[in-house]
């Protein structure tokens, strides 16, 4: 069998009784954090008509959008939400792959599941979390052999991410291996999603995540009417691995493990509402005020030291310029100076008005906070660390600091105290307290449940 016909018969085959209890929490997990950070996204005025400028409100579709008790169709849906889920920067990494799986996964396998036969809903949840932990190793496998040969300007959501979603849905649709093998080679052949919106700081990037999973699902229902996507998608003359890594790497890999190391379990929560590449600073911040909180009136600068691919994206010296949004979610000079001002990050801190009216002395702090790209170990890999920091103080001493790990990542992870703290602001006061109870026991809840109770919660939010 090829590489890519075992993938999909794992996809096809796996099985809820065969997946260990540790990786059913973590579906439960990444499900409510998905769904907070959707209602945050919901929140956001200047999301809502992106995330709807495809949904035909006039007609009637099976599938849900959050805040809405309209229904429309499953790829509008699918993209909908992904574009709801990835707005604020605050979904989750596979920083592995650098894939945004749930932003992408979630969105493609809930509007494909009101869109299958159980139209119910009442049952099927174990199914539902067979299939989304199986579309997750799909796309952060793939995504993972992509990475350390992609060129930058691909965004590796929209290869594995799109593939893993296409994946799922088909499962979820009905799909035997042969159909699941069929949608992730049309989702393969529609992949990429270039990082060029990111380059020039424009909203276009946070629709990416939306983009993938509508790919998915179309891909699923391509290969439902009976459209036969290429079978060797991965390893072909112009397989993902020839167009993305210029035929480097061992697929083999894909394969290692499979069925018993799950890649949910590996995916990174975030804590703060910005790009994963500034969190290692951040991090580091927090720690500092943590250990010395009154020295952030002491600072006079700081250098950060920090990989080339996270220079890249979050180095530069901070201009708000016609995007304001964007440059300061993409920013560690912003994201810093915000945190040593007011001791936390928070999304109204990105808000466009935010932005441009921050203090004077808040913007001097953000020109006296510098980054520098350094060469690393495998850099080829992309990593987020290490970052070191250097705190230049008034008085004329330094502190150095230096993180090695990322506050969220598996060897890291937040605190459940932290985590509904995330959930509390995400969500803010479009929902009352019972019904953000009400919300987390549901997704929660989803194996034995079902996924009625789920998606009613996240069609509540009002805004």
């Amino acid at each position: 069998m090829s590489i890519e016909s075992q993938l999909a018969e794992y996809v096809a085959s796996l099985q809820y009784k065969d997946i260990d209890e540790a990786t059913r929490i973590s579906f439960g997990r990444m499900l409510l954090d998905t769904a907070a950070v959707s209602i945050a996204g919901f929140r956001e005025p200047s999301c809502r008509p992106v995330a709807t400028a495809l949904c035909a409100w006039d007609q009637e579709g099976p599938a849900s959008v959050v805040g809405s008790e309209q229904r429309v169709s499953p790829p509008a849906a699918a993209f909908a939400n992904g574009v709801y889920a990835h707005w604020c920067e605050w979904d989750d990494s596979h920083d592995p792959s650098h894939v945004h799986a749930s932003a992408v996964i979630y969105p493609a396998l809930l509007a494909a599941f009101e869109a299958s036969d159980q139209s119910a809903m009442t049952s099927g949840g174990e199914e539902f979390v067979a299939a989304t932990i199986a579309a997750f190793d799909a796309a952060c496998r793939v995504g993972k052999l992509l990475k350390p040969y992609t060129h930058r300007g691909w965004m590796p959501t929209g290869t594995g991410g799109a593939v893993g979603a296409a994946a799922g849905a088909a499962r979820i649709l009905g799909l035997d291996a042969s159909g699941i093998q069929s949608a992730m080679g049309i989702a393969a052949a529609g992949s990429g999603l270039s990082r060029q919106a990111l380059a020039d700081l424009v909203n276009a990037k946070n629709i990416l995540a939306g983009v993938a999973a509508k790919i998915g699902v179309e891909s699923a229902l391509l290969a439902r009417a009976g459209v036969s996507g290429a079978p060797h998608f991965i390893t072909g003359d112009y397989g993902l691995q020839a167009l993305y890594a210029d035929g480097q790497g061992d697929a083999e890999e894909i394969l290692d493990g499979l069925g018993r190391e799950f890649s949910i379990n590996e995916v990174s929560v975030k804590p703060y509402p910005c790009c994963r590449s500034a969190h290692p600073a951040l991090d580091i911040v927090f720690e500092l005020l943590r250990d010395e909180p009154r020295v952030a009136n002491d600072v006079d600068s700081v250098r950060f030291e920090v990989p080339r691919g996270v220079y890249e994206r979050v180095g530069r010296p901070f201009e708000a310029g016609d995007n304001p949004r964007m440059a300061a979610l993409f920013s560690v000079p912003y994201s810093v100076a915000i945190a040593l001002t007011n001791g936390l990050v928070a999304p109204k801190d990105f808000d466009p008005e935010s932005v441009r009216a921050v203090s004077s002395e808040v913007a001097d702090l953000i020109g006296r906070i510098a980054v520098e790209a350094v060469p690393v170990p495998n850099e080829a890999a992309d990593p987020m660390i290490p970052t070191r920091a250097v705190f230049t103080l008034s008085g004329g001493g330094e502190i150095e600091l230096t993180a090695t790990t990322v506050k969220g990542a598996p060897d890291h992870p937040m605190t459940p105290d932290e985590e509904a703290s995330k959930l509390a602001t995400a969500v803010g006061d479009s929902l009352p307290s019972e019904d953000i109870n009400g919300l987390m026991a549901a997704a929660r809840g989803v194996p034995e449940r079902g996924l009625v109770e789920f998606l009613d919660h996240v069609r509540r939010p009002q805004a």
